[in-house]
């Protein structure tokens, strides 16, 4: 039996070889730091910030940077593009660990000055703006609503009594004014409620079961009304906020999600199926009281509603009507400054390096308690960070899950933190939050033939019209988004497809982690 032998020229193999090799050494780093492969291009319906894969999010684990020590330094590849729709330039973001507890990272320049810009005009456009509640002074003559019945009393005593110990303390009443009512209320202001309405006849900082009978929603709802404004810092947060959503400007933030994946190391399909992008505004004495990001997982019911349920679902970007109360998902939180800040506010992370913080309910407590260390207008302590343009700080709401079966784990309470009063100039924050449940889902029914009392054509209409206005604000347009100049250049150039360029030029570079410890700055 004759064997044929083939030879090939030596450099030809050698080739070969090294493109192998490198191959091989480009797998194993993008699997070092979580980058996703995509199989084949992506197609986006209507709503396009939602995947048409049939991925499951819950089949891919969640991920955290390794911190390795404080100042310890790594990269990543990422892209940018330039102003008024020019080219697309890579380059490297440097990612410092500032805190080992909670794990924050520091991210300078993670989006250019011309996106930050971007940003702030894409939130003004958005209808940046802050609740319209309007001052009455509280009134005990002011009828209230009628009394519930006996099985409504005791369901929501029951909801209200977290430790089961058959009477609601003065710390289960704070957790209800600040997540039922957006209120931050020390003990002795809620002792004053309780006085002034005659519900905790006893006078002992309790409310029994019997007490609770006395309990008015409505005297109560106008009681901290008022407080909130003869009592301006009573208010959990002082700013004004907006949601600028995906589907106005589907190419800018798909780089910019892209990005947010690359640098939190977490998968692609994690961040796109996140919330929308957040932007608050801070003037002069704007703040934001201690708060963390999530909720625990096995969070029930809140104390408003009479019907208890054991676990509240997931928040998501379009619930039906009649849906109950949800909770918030957030794995992940990445928050980038946009704007310089002369004096003050900053970000403060109190509980820092606490011992116990998640351990002891008291410590916890003090922290999220306006006496304590939560009311950032009289206390800005711990980990500190001052706003500089571009910076993103990074960090992980959840505690590693304490089962194999658990994806996430209990809130981390170092990650306790807020705003501290701007001094002078004005703040602006944007907010990423990367969910571990999907946030983004498909409109129902009702949204599509009728969105907020509109029929589809006017719907269509004013998407177009907006997606006009961000278009321009990419641009660098000088006109007025809004105005009928701007609409009617718009319109004539055609400008409905994108901000500047087809997909291609979007497309970001493979990332690539180095470590580099020690390294400064």
């Amino acid at each position: 039996m004759t064997v044929c032998k083939y030879s090939l020229p030596v450099a030809l193999v050698a080739r070969f070889r090294a493109g192998c090799t490198l191959l091989a050494i480009q797998i194993l780093l993008q699997a070092s730091v979580g980058v996703s492969q995509q199989t084949g291009p992506r197609h986006y319906p209507r709503f396009p910030h939602l995947p048409q894969d049939d991925v499951d999010p819950k089949d891919i684990p969640l991920t955290k940077l390794d911190g390795v020590e404080v100042g310890h330094i790594r990269s990543v590849r990422v892209s940018h593009q330039e102003p008024g729709g020019g080219n697309v330039v890579s380059r490297n973001l440097l990612i410092k660990t500032l805190s080992m507890e909670p794990l924050v990272f520091e991210v300078p320049h993670f989006l250019t000055q011309s996106e930050c810009q971007q940003m702030r005009e894409l939130a003004v456009s958005a209808g940046l703006g802050e609740s319209d509640e309007r001052y009455e002074p509280f009134s005990e003559d002011r009828p209230g609503n009628a009394l519930p019945s006996k099985d409504e009393i005791d369901a929501k005593f029951a909801d209200l009594d977290a430790n089961d110990d058959k009477k609601v303390s003065l710390d289960e009443l704070q957790d209800v004014f600040r997540e039922g009512h957006d209120t931050a209320m020390a003990h002795e202001a809620i002792q004053l409620l309780l006085r002034v309405l005659n519900i905790d006849r006893d006078d002992d900082g309790f409310i029994s079961r019997e007490e609770f009978e006395f309990v008015n929603d409505d005297r109560i709802s106008d009681y901290v009304q008022s407080y909130r404004f003869e009592v301006p810092t009573s208010k959990h947060r002082n700013n004004q906020q907006a949601i600028v959503k995906d589907f106005y400007l589907e190419d800018f933030f798909k780089r910019l999600r892209r990005r947010v994946s690359k640098t939190t190391g977490l998968p692609d399909v994690y961040v796109r199926q996140s919330e929308f992008a957040q932007v608050a505004r801070y003037e002069q004495g704007g703040y934001h009281h201690c708060h963390v990001d999530s909720d625990e997982p096995d969070k029930a019911l809140e104390a408003d509603f009479p019907h208890r349920r054991t676990l509240l679902e997931c928040c998501i970007a379009y619930p039906e009507e009649g849906d109950e109360p949800c909770r918030k998902c957030r794995f992940a939180t990445l928050m980038v400054y946009l704007a310089d800040v002369v004096d003050g506010g900053l970000t403060a992370f109190p509980a820092a390096g606490v011992p116990d913080i998640n351990t002891d309910p008291k410590v916890t407590g003090e922290y999220l308690n306006m006496r304590g260390r939560c009311n950032l207008t009289t206390s800005c302590s711990g980990l500190t960070v001052k706003p500089e343009p571009g910076k993103a700080l990074l960090w992980y709401n959840h505690r590693d899950p304490d089962q194999a079966k658990q994806r996430v784990g209990p809130v981390d309470y170092s990650t306790i933190h807020g705003s501290c009063p701007v001094g002078r100039a004005v703040k602006w924050v944007a907010n990423f939050w990367v969910n571990f449940e999907p946030y983004q889902n498909e409109p129902p029914d009702s949204y599509g033939k009728t969105w907020g009392g509109e029929e589809e054509g006017q719907l269509n209409e004013r998407v177009d019209y907006k997606k006009l206005e961000f278009e321009e604000i990419i641009r660098g347009g000088k006109t007025k988004p809004g105005s009928e100049e701007y609409c009617a250049q718009a319109k004539q150039d055609g400008r409905h497809d994108g901000a500047g360029g087809g997909r291609s030029r979007m497309e970001e570079e493979d990332s690539m982690t180095i470590d580099t410890a020690h390294e400064e700055l």
